[in-house]
Formats: C-alpha cells, sequence, structure tokens
C-alpha cells in the first residue's frame, strides 16, 4: 500500500495541457489511497515541454539518436532533472511519432518509463480525441503487469 507523500507528479506535455476532465481523470488515477496506479503523490504538476521539432518523422527517423537527444535537451529544458529516479506522466501528443521518441528520452533521463495519458485515437488515419486512459509503460517494458 502506498503511502501519500508531500510529493507532487511530473506530467509532461508537448502539444496541449490536460482538459480539466482529464485532469480530474489523471488526479483520481493517479493519487490517493485509492488510486488505480498508486504514486504516493499528493498533487499532479503540469510542465510544458518546450521543443523545436519537424512537424512529422518517418518512422526510422523517429527513432533515431538525433531525434532522441532533441528530445532530452528539450525535456531538460522543462525540469526533468528533478524526476529523475522517478516515475513520472506523460501525455502522448496528436503526432504518435513523437511520442515514443519522448518516451525513450524520458526512460533515458529518469530511468523509468512514463505512465502515459493517451486521449488522441486513429481510425483510418484520422486522429479523433476520446475519453483518456493511462498505460504504466514501465510495467510493460519490465513484465510486471499483473
Amino acid at each position: 500500500m502506498s503511502t501519500t507523500l508531500n510529493i507532487s507528479l511530473s506530467c509532461y506535455y508537448l502539444d496541449e495541457p490536460l482538459t480539466p476532465e482529464e485532469l480530474a481523470f489523471a488526479r483520481d488515477t493517479m493519487l490517493g489511497p485509492h488510486a488505480s496506479f498508486p504514486t504516493g503523490a499528493a498533487s499532479i504538476v503540469e510542465r510544458r515541454i518546450p521543443h523545436i521539432l519537424p512537424a512529422s518523422a518517418g518512422s526510422d527517423a523517429a527513432f533515431s539518436a538525433e531525434a532522441i537527444d532533441a528530445a532530452k535537451k528539450s525535456l531538460r529544458k522543462s525540469g526533468i532533472a528533478q524526476d529523475a529516479q522517478r516515475q513520472v506522466l506523460f501525455v502522448v501528443p496528436k503526432d504518435l511519432h513523437w511520442a515514443g521518441v519522448f518516451q525513450m528520452a524520458i526512460f533515458q533521463e529518469t530511468g523509468f518509463y512514463p505512465y502515459s495519458l493517451q486521449r488522441w485515437y486513429y481510425q483510418s488515419a484520422q486522429p479523433r480525441r476520446e475519453e483518456p486512459r493511462i498505460i504504466d509503460l514501465h510495467a510493460l517494458t519490465s513484465g510486471s503487469v499483473q
């Protein structure tokens, strides 16, 4: 059982902050003793990731060392160093080409893959914004999903 501490859970986003409804969902899912993902945090602090990236990239370019380095540089500007050795929340951007790049960069900067809040879903290559869901990428990649 997780104890709530006086710490905040950083929530990093590229394109838009969470809506009030999405933030309420994230709080219900991530904070408090009955959270689906008990983080021990008392609050969520949104942090915009400053970025200058191409509008889109092919799959090979998306995971290049240069792309990951650019993402890490942007994350450092948003304060990721304070989250070293802590799992954070990452809002998956509408442009999915960059989602994997930033998730890898977050892992390299913190030592944990993030919890990922997904709000964009694709049908016939067209994005649709729907109800959010949160996925524990670290648990998925480490095989500790129950």
